[in-house]
């Protein structure tokens, strides 16, 4: 989904090396020089959409779009290129280029933490990089807020371990009636689990466990689990039964 133009320069992300441990602000971090937990300004759709980032890099307790997560290489069929494929042909190589898999223990995600409004950016060396050698990848996130048709990417802290804290309703799933939002604003409901029981009755008896079991409390009376996708996996969602609600029910954050 296209975003729309991002605020300005004060509004960007960018955390150089050990920048969260009080180091100096780097003047500029080439995309072949990342390091994992670096944030970096991107505030223009242009800037945060780019095949490379070369931008300075902030503390992540300041406006920033961007963390990386990850560090890798491009994908091995173009290693051997002596001058940088076009943008087009970097883009399609992106899934292969980044481990997906490394988001979710990036995030700090447990069992049946399920996020949303994460993108995932690759950026790649720069042409004056590749000719020079440089193959290193920087995998970066940015967290989109989904309760405005404005979205945002705009963040004053770090994406490392976030769904430990309290500040993770802006990356977990809800739904405000069937649209899919982040938890930080109103919604109907929030994802707690999946099972994979068949018939109604059991599903609806493991929902509500996962739903203690995520909240770490029993079940609120003027709250109801609902299963939602009755195919196995179902999904399990817990909200207020009337009205509206904001913020996470998940228990156990700091």
């Amino acid at each position: 989904m296209a975003k729309p133009a991002l605020r300005g320069l004060a509004a960007a992300l960018l955390l150089p090396l050990l920048a969260a441990c009080g180091q100096p602000v780097d003047d500029g971090v080439p995309t072949d020089r990342a390091v994992v937990g670096m944030c970096r300004p991107r505030p223009t759709e242009m800037e945060l959409r780019s095949v490379s980032d070369v931008s300075p890099s902030v503390p992540c307790n300041q406006a920033h779009e961007l963390e990386v997560y990850a560090v890798s290489t491009v994908d091995p069929s173009l290693t051997a290129r002596k001058i940088r494929p076009g943008q087009e042909m970097l883009r399609g190589r992106s899934t292969s280029s980044c481990p997906r898999e490394e988001i979710r223990p990036y995030l700090g995600a447990r069992t049946n933490d399920f996020q949303w409004g994460i993108e995932l950016f690759v950026k790649f060396p720069t042409t004056q990089e590749w000719e020079q050698g440089g193959r290193r990848v920087a995998c970066e996130l940015a967290s989109f807020s989904g309760q405005s048709d404005k979205e945002d990417p705009v963040v004053y802290t770090s994406l490392r371990g976030i769904m430990r804290r309290a500040d993770s309703a802006r990356v977990r799933l809800c739904r405000s009636g069937t649209r899919a939002v982040t938890c930080d604003g109103q919604h109907t409901a929030e994802k707690v689990g999946e099972v994979t029981a068949k018939g109604a009755a059991a599903q609806l008896a493991q929902c509500r466990r996962l739903a203690s079991e995520y909240t770490g409390r029993p079940l609120r009376s003027d709250f109801e689990v609902a299963v939602a996708d009755l195919t196995a996996p179902a999904e399990c969602w817990y909200g207020p039964r009337v009205g509206l609600v904001r913020g996470t029910v998940r228990g156990g954050l700091r």
